[in-house]
Parts: C-alpha cells; sequence; structure tokens
C-alpha cells in the first residue's frame, strides 16, 4: 500500500493539471476553449513542484474532424505545449504568440506522424527560391485547407502515410 502512495505522490508531482481536463482522453473543444482564454494548465513540474511546461494531450485519429474544424482560427494565443528537447525559440510571431489553427495543424500532423510532437515547434514555414519565412495567418489557412482535402480523400485509407504539404513548399520546422 505504501507502494501505491509513492506512485500516486510522484505522479502528482510530475504532472500538475485540472483534474477536470482529461490528459488522456481530452476533449478538443474544451482544450481550444482553455488556450484561447489562458486558462489551459496541465505542467509538467519538476521532483521540487518547479513548472518546466505545458503537457500536451493525448490526441488520436478521432479527434482529427474536430481539430481540423478549429484549426480554421487564426486567433493569437499566449502559450502552447512545445517540444521541450526545441533548439529554437518558443513563439515565432513577434507578438510572443503562437497561431491557434497553426498550433492545432501541427497536432494533427503528430497524430498522423504517430508522434506527440511532429517537429521542433508548431511552426510553418514556407520554402520559396530566395530563402523561407513563417506563415501569415492567412497562409494557416491556404495549409488548413491542404489538411481539410487530405482528411476529406483519404481518412478512410492510408491517411498515415499521405503527407498533406507534399509539393506545397509548406512545411513543418
Amino acid at each position: 500500500m505504501k507502494r501505491i502512495y509513492a506512485l500516486l505522490f510522484v505522479w502528482v508531482l510530475c504532472v500538475s493539471c485540472d483534474y477536470s481536463f482529461d490528459l488522456n482522453d481530452p476533449d478538443v473543444r474544451e482544450f481550444v476553449f482553455r488556450l484561447k482564454n489562458g486558462t489551459y494548465e496541465c505542467y509538467l513540474t519538476s521532483s521540487s513542484g518547479e513548472r518546466m511546461g505545458l503537457q500536451m494531450p493525448v490526441f488520436q485519429m478521432k479527434d482529427i474532424p474536430e481539430l481540423l474544424e478549429y484549426a480554421a482560427d487564426t486567433t493569437h494565443i499566449e502559450d502552447f505545449p512545445i517540444n521541450s528537447s526545441s533548439r529554437v525559440s518558443a513563439s515565432h510571431l513577434e507578438d510572443g504568440t503562437y497561431i491557434l489553427g497553426e498550433c492545432l495543424l501541427w497536432i494533427v500532423e503528430g497524430i498522423r506522424l504517430n508522434k506527440v510532437y511532429p517537429s521542433e515547434q508548431p511552426v510553418l514555414i514556407e520554402k520559396t527560391p530566395s530563402g523561407s519565412h513563417c506563415l501569415t495567418g492567412q497562409e494557416v489557412l491556404e495549409v488548413w485547407e491542404l489538411y481539410n482535402q487530405w482528411w476529406v480523400k483519404n481518412q478512410q485509407g492510408d491517411w498515415p502515410d499521405i503527407d498533406p504539404l507534399e509539393g506545397s513548399g509548406y512545411l513543418w520546422w
């Protein structure tokens, strides 16, 4: 019994989250709502209780249609669960925020690749002959359309093996 209590204590130290939000079976609508109003607070914490960053919920194939529905939103959000091993800065926007739709498409890409974090950051870039640049909200909507077309066309088939961005010039950072 002591071992169970010890494991429970360690788990509480490692994950701090509002218990009404289930990280293992997340509600997409609730996740988006919390991101938009700044109340998503599921943190990874150190053994000393120090916050180390937001934890990514475990989304699945069944969540893709709803994630795509919300990904048409170009609202700027303050915080998002990012790859803690990333070597690049957390946000690419001048105001220090993320584009919500871009972040949600990153989650869809993670589901497609069966990875929590499909790239270093939830940042799309466009490769051009003169270099590359991070996307604007309008360009994120163009990528959103590519993902929608990909899902409609492939959801009953080999959707994980088909790259929605192939040939588009867009790629994940």
